[in-house]
């Protein structure tokens, strides 16, 4: 399931909001938040710059019982546009499925 997270999910993901997102200019954008929706930031992220306009941690924690399939929060905002430029992509593994059909679905 890692494997299909990293190599199709999460690239499908990546590819469908920079389809969907317009931005005039990409600015630099850095990890200044030490945790994220629960989720500590790793140090090799903390205060790093990216040219990037949304910075997006994909993580997948659930358990069997849990009935989401995912869920997403914003981390940081944007000093001036209060526009979220960091947040976390939360994936429910029980849901998902490396089937063709049910990827789509």
């Amino acid at each position: 399931m890692y494997q299909f997270m990293k190599q199709t999910l999460i690239p499908a993901v990546i590819k469908h909001l920079s389809d969907t997102f317009r931005v005039r200019e990409t600015q630099a954008t850095s990890v200044i938040t030490q945790k994220c929706a629960g989720m500590v930031v790793t140090k090799e992220v903390l205060n790093t710059e990216f040219k990037a306009d949304l910075i997006l941690f994909f993580t997948a924690e659930a358990t069997k019982t849990d009935s989401f399939v995912a869920w997403a929060s914003p981390c940081q905002l944007h000093k001036t546009t209060l526009r979220p430029n960091v947040g976390r992509v939360n994936m429910n593994p029980y849901y998902l499925s490396h089937e063709a059909k049910k990827f789509f679905d």
